[in-house]
């Protein structure tokens, strides 16, 4: 037992508004708040380690790997990318993601770092880390796995492509899922899924740090925001647009009948073209905030390619801490429309897989929308998920199935937990 906590995800720091990383600093924040120690272990372009009192981070280095600009394109050298494209393209072919190939960096560095006993704090899902948990004889150590799924793995069209594959997947995924002391997932909906499977699983929610919400707190005291009466109504997009997530269709449709948009983080070629001017580049999570609170209602994009049945972005916890109207486009088996119509809060449903809606009567609905409730003050009891509470509980089952040393009674934190977002 230990009162150290290890952690492996494929990337630190977060990319622009990228969700898959910033479940991982929240959690990280809120350990290192209450006095536990914790070593990170993430792939970068370099090997590296910044050690502070409390804080260790490894970065294990991989090839190929640069960063990304605000238009989304790499900025590894040439030769590195070249390297990057060859490792995409074996790995469609063999491997549901390219990670798999630094596990033999992952397991060395590891095995140096790691004791029997020790926990280790899995970000999923990719690849390397399914394995690192299906085989436990790679680090040759009894280390303690939590398993904490932001998405689900071996049913995800984002990750596994065709039956053969797919059928591996389930099979190494349910070694890990086995081998796992405790397995983490974001929704309801995952939860009842891997019960399906027969194994138990922990619902530890998505949803908004308490510096977010004092944040979002001080740009809109009153949770109102946007443009004057005066002025056209403003909709903002925050994060990732290309790939799995494509919304082409619906940018061009809102640009022909000239709604204004603002778009913040990474685009692929496709989308950076139709956004043309209306793309504003990539901002910090704080200045994100700033931004959204100048827009009269935000749109969230989630795809039936991105397991939208089981997971819910957290920019809608966010849209809703900040009282922002939302509209949704996403299939209409999505969870996250579920939890909108559930909860009464006010959205517009466009449905992601009906190419057919996406018409002039749209922007119709689109402009009924903005006239009932763009620009002005949403009142109801719509409370988020205030993530440090969240991370209490996953602390309370730590300590109590002996995963981790820490007592409670001595716990300190910088900052109240709240856990409210109700007016």
């Amino acid at each position: 037992m230990t009162s150290r906590v290890n952690i492996l995800v494929f990337e630190y720091e977060p990319l622009f508004t990228d969700g898959r990383v910033v479940r991982v600093k929240s959690l990280i924040n809120y350990l290192l708040d209450i006095g536990v120690q914790v070593s990170l272990f993430s792939l970068g372009d370099r090997n590296s380690v910044q050690r502070t009192n409390e804080f260790v981070h490894h970065q294990i280095k991989y090839p190929g790997m640069g960063r990304v600009n605000k238009a989304g394109d790499s900025n590894a050298p040439r030769h590195n990318r070249w390297i990057n494209d060859i490792i995409k393209s074996v790995g469609r072919l063999v491997f549901p993601d390219r990670y798999v190939f630094s596990l033999v960096s992952i397991v060395g560095r590891l095995r140096s770092e790691l004791a029997d006993g020790d926990i280790l704090i899995i970000s999923m899902p990719w690849f390397s880390s399914i394995i690192l948990c299906a085989f436990p004889m790679l680090l040759a150590k009894r280390i303690n796995m939590v398993l904490d799924y932001r998405d689900l793995w071996s049913n995800n069209p984002i990750f596994v492509h065709g039956a053969v594959r797919r059928l591996f997947a389930r099979w190494i995924e349910r070694r890990a899922l086995s081998r796992a002391r405790l397995v983490a997932v974001t929704t309801v909906g995952a939860k009842e899924y891997f019960a399906r499977m027969g194994y138990h699983a922990i619902h530890i929610s998505n949803g908004i740090t308490q510096a977010d919400m004092n944040g979002i707190l001080k740009q809109c005291p009153n949770r109102i925001g946007g443009t004057s009466n005066t002025e056209p109504t403003v909709l903002g997009y925050f994060g990732v647009l290309g790939g799995n997530r494509d919304c082409l269709n619906l940018l061009k449709l809102l640009f022909e009948n000239r709604l204004a948009l603002r778009v913040y983080g990474r685009l692929d070629t496709e989308h950076l073209l139709a956004c043309q001017d209306s793309f504003k580049g990539s901002l910090s999570r704080e200045d994100c905030f700033v931004e959204a609170s100048r827009c009269d209602a935000l749109m969230v994009v989630i795809r039936k390619a991105e397991n939208s049945d089981y997971a819910i972005p957290g920019k809608i916890y966010e849209s809703i801490a900040m009282r922002k109207p939302i509209i949704l486009y996403c299939p209409t088996e999505a969870l996250a429309l579920t939890y909108l119509r559930d909860i009464e809060y006010p959205h517009l449903h466009i449905d992601s897989e009906d190419d057919g809606i996406i018409n002039y009567s749209l922007i119709t609905q689109i402009l009924k929308f903005y006239g009932t409730y763009a620009g002005r003050e949403l009142r109801g009891e719509w409370a988020v998920p205030i993530r440090e509470r969240e991370y209490e509980r996953l602390l309370d089952i730590l300590v109590e199935r002996n995963l981790i040393q820490f007592d409670k009674g001595t716990l300190q934190t910088k900052g109240s937990f709240e856990g409210v977002c109700q007016s």
